[in-house]
């Protein structure tokens, strides 16, 4: 069973936290070596000089743990931005979706059986049931019409979503990330 569940509301929360929590992370960070850098143009010790050396190989991990979150946030601007035209809460299961597609062509060719009878109707020529039948020949017209617009759109969005779910898992598989303990970055959520 291949069931997904989007809420794209969520999403967008989600989002703009992952986006305060960088910028937050990104201004902290950034202000304290800025700090440490100009103390060090003011000391000449080796230790000093040491410590210093340390402080950039900190900044060096702690700018590729900003990496790695701005890429994780892309992924999920990613699934926002391609599911917000589809629709706010989306929930299928993927492997029903023949399913789906099947049930579509049962009911065309139920309105298809129903037209026939109609016709059959008509040729009788009994004139109560001609015009009865014939205000039913129009309702079942713009009834198939309607169901195939729906399958059309419905097709439409699943092939939309196989894409979106084929080129997200695409950038997750592409994704290297440490491992990211949430103390290490609470006062940042």
């Amino acid at each position: 069973m291949i069931f997904i569940k989007v809420n794209v509301t969520l999403l967008n929360e989600n989002l703009n936290r992952m986006n305060r929590s960088i910028d937050k992370y990104t201004d902290t960070y950034l202000n304290l070596y800025n700090q440490l850098r100009n103390s060090h143009d003011n000391a000449n010790s080796e230790k000093i000089s040491l410590f210093y050396d340390s402080i950039e190989n900190e900044k060096v991990s702690n700018q590729k743990f900003l990496n790695e979150m701005n890429e994780i946030k892309k992924i999920y601007k990613f699934i926002h931005d391609n599911y917000k035209p589809i629709g706010n809460d989306i929930q299928f299961d993927l492997s029903r979706q023949t399913e789906l597609l099947d049930k579509f062509d049962q009911i065309k060719k139920k309105i298809k059986s129903m037209k026939d009878i109609n016709n059959t109707l008509q040729a009788y020529n009994y004139t109560p049931i001609t015009s009865l039948v014939s205000s039913d020949a129009l309702l079942l017209e713009k009834l198939n019409k309607d169901i195939e617009t729906i399958e059309k759109d419905m097709k439409k969005s699943l092939g939309n979503i196989e894409t979106i779910e084929r080129d997200t898992k695409a950038l997750i598989n592409n994704l290297n990330v440490s491992v990211i303990n949430e103390t290490d970055i609470r006062e940042f959520i």
